[in-house]
């Protein structure tokens, strides 16, 4: 599910974000289960902070960048093959999911992906004969194909190595395979797997030899008769045991004992009942297992052939594998047990980090066509995610509604990511908004506050406004029109106003002026941030020029901080490559302003207002109190004369 995010401008002043906070409420006392969050895309003004503490509202997250990195990609469930699974592994998955991309790991590490169509060529590739009958895998890779049961009778022989293992079938009587095989050497015989069906002859002579591993068919059903009678806790698990520390003396009554145990879940008398990485159950030590335990209701065959045979293999150097396949299909799936280690793609292109902004994934798709899937994994290279091309059509991870503004320079960094799609604009200006590619629901009215338009969509619905919410509402059209004072407050603000008070109690004139005189201006605190925090850039002929406003409870103080504001103001200027910059600070309680400006000279005479406390620079403007409504349409005259 996306996250909504509702978000003011940046450099959010109090009507930007006490929209935000009622706005969310808003939209989840509409849509219960919507979870909008208001978030601030910067700090929270000193004028906004003492409204929020005055009615003890915590203020929004402060996130100056949106932009979705990969570790808020949609998770998906992982086909993950780690690299000690055979290649039929990936084989079985894809014949269950149809995917055709695997990631590999090592012990949750990623390691690379697995392409199943790259695979095609190792199956068809081989013409000889000797390439046709040769398998690279373990004996343990092979049981894990075959999902069969390893009897581990303290061979010789290494259960984990990979090496080139020959595939031999006996398809003809013991004598004349012994004529066939007589110039075999002893490393023949040691790589060399036999998929066979039961006899004990021939069982004999492989053993005599040394051979690599004996693969008990169908026909010997050891595997059939411990899977039935243990179903509850192995249900399709293979079997792993170990009869080395139980000396030669084995037989099958001593592995039948083990059943009745388990299925009575005395588990305390088997301790060593293990289970290991790949989902098989081991049994490590079978003389502690006593056979009083053998359930006299549980079939058991004296006659069973694993009697005559498993003396054999204690402490010999062949390894004995039993499976309920055939032994032809026995045979295709040793051709598919070599790990998948051996055929993995490393390359750099096919994993990312989940810090990555998301448009990356894109680029790295864009720029490799025959990239078909990507890892997605943390600073510790752990597999956390995987991506498809695919995933990044119509994706929606944040969904983002704009309040107290609409045009692109004042959104939130990230508003035009990939992954963030804007849905809805509340907003009192004019609309500046860029063509979309989708529609987007627009509540834009010519209302001196964004507050008062919320306002209005709340009665609308019927949604109740609580005294909490009506007092943030009321504060917001307070700073926004300046106590009603604003050029731009219209009749509906008024209204809103009286509605509001009734709601919450509180008188809007000494409300407003309480709020305006606690504001400091710039007296104790960062001027450069102060001048920032609403500022606005405008084109025109000659090039770009910056105005700010900071509103204060009183202008006494401003002469001791002028120094200060004029290089702040040539910093600014400097720093944003601008000709001009200009900061209206007004006095809300007394309706006046006064205009400092760094950049022209010549501006002094075409501004048409008299000089400040003797400063060609600054300008006495009385009864200007707002930037749109009265500086702006004046400033852009006179910026046109200097042209």
């Amino acid at each position: 599910m996306s996250q909504i995010y509702v978000c003011g401008h940046k450099s959010p002043d109090t009507d930007s974000v006490m929209s935000a906070l009622t706005y969310a409420n808003y939209i989840n006392q509409l849509n219960p289960g919507s979870n909008a969050i208001p978030i601030a895309a910067g700090p929270i003004a000193q004028q906004t902070q003492f409204i929020l503490n005055k009615f003890s509202v915590q203020a929004p997250e402060i996130k100056p960048d949106i932009t979705p990195a990969l570790k808020d990609f949609p998770k998906r469930e992982l086909k993950v093959l780690d690299i000690n699974d055979p290649l039929s592994k990936a084989f079985e998955i894809f014949h269950e999911s149809q995917h055709s991309n695997f990631p590999v790991v090592d012990k949750g590490i990623y390691k690379g992906v697995l392409n199943l169509p790259s695979l095609i060529t190792v199956f068809t590739r081989p013409s000889k004969e000797s390439e046709l009958k040769t398998v690279t895998a373990s004996i343990q890779s092979i049981r894990r194909a075959l999902k069969a049961t390893l009897i581990e009778t303290n061979c010789q022989c290494s259960m984990d190595e990979v090496q080139d293992f020959n595939i031999a079938v006996s398809t003809v009587s013991v004598e004349d395979f012994k004529l066939i095989s007589e110039n075999w050497s002893d490393s023949m015989w040691k790589t060399s797997v036999f998929p066979i069906s039961f006899n004990k002859e021939v069982i004999e002579y492989l053993i005599s030899k040394n051979a690599g591993a004996i693969i008990l068919s169908k026909s010997f059903d050891i595997v059939k008769k411990i899977k039935s009678k243990k179903a509850g806790l192995l249900a399709n698990d293979s079997v792993y045991i170990n009869l080395s520390a139980a000396g030669s003396n084995v037989d099958l009554m001593q592995l039948e004992s083990v059943i009745p145990s388990v299925k009575d879940s005395s588990l305390e008398n088997i301790p060593q009942l293990l289970r290991n990485d790949t989902a098989d159950y081991v049994i490590e030590d079978i003389s502690l297992l006593g056979s009083n335990s053998f359930n006299q209701d549980d079939s058991f065959d004296e006659d069973d052939p694993l009697n005559d045979i498993i003396h054999l293999f204690m402490n010999k150097n062949t390894a004995l594998v039993t499976t309920n396949l055939t032994v032809a299909s026995a045979v295709l799936l040793i051709k598919q047990s070599t790990p998948v280690r051996f055929y993995y793609n490393r390359d750099k292109i096919n994993f990312i980090n989940e810090a990555s902004p998301i448009i990356e994934l894109r680029n790295r798709f864009s720029k490799n066509p025959k990239l078909h899937v990507v890892a997605i994994v943390d600073d510790s290279n752990n597999l956390v995610n995987i991506a498809t091309q695919y995933d990044l059509n119509n994706l929606n991870i944040i969904k983002l509604v704009l309040v107290d503004h609409n045009e692109i320079q004042q959104q939130v960094t990230g508003s035009q990511s990939l992954g963030v799609k804007i849905i809805e604009i509340v907003d009192h200006h004019k609309i500046a908004i860029e063509s979309q590619e989708y529609t987007v629901k627009m509540t834009v009215r010519p209302l001196g506050c964004t507050c008062t338009i919320i306002t209005q969509l709340y009665r609308q619905k019927g949604i109740p406004i609580n005294k909490l919410i009506g007092s943030l509402l009321l504060s917001a059209i307070m700073t926004d029109t300046l106590v009603l004072k604003s050029p731009t407050t219209t009749q509906v603000d008024r209204d809103i106003v009286r509605y509001l008070e009734q709601i919450t109690g509180i008188d809007h004139q000494s409300w407003g002026n309480e709020i305006f005189s606690a504001v400091e201006g710039f007296s104790g605190v960062d001027k450069n941030k102060t001048i920032r925090q609403d500022y606005k850039l405008f084109d025109t002929k000659l090039g770009k020029y910056g105005v700010s406003q900071v509103e204060v409870g009183s202008l006494v103080n401003l002469p001791n901080d002028l120094a200060e504001i004029k290089r702040e103001l040539q910093s600014i200027r400097d720093k944003d490559n601008i000709f001009l910059v200009c900061c209206l600070v007004t006095d809300v309680t007394q309706g006046i302003s006064v205009l400092l400006t760094d950049g022209v000279e010549s501006l002094v005479e075409v501004m048409g207002y008299i000089t400040w406390e003797g400063h060609t620079w600054a300008f006495d403007m009385p009864g200007v109190v707002s930037r749109k409504k009265q500086l702006m349409p004046h400033l852009i005259n006179v910026v046109a004369q200097l042209g």
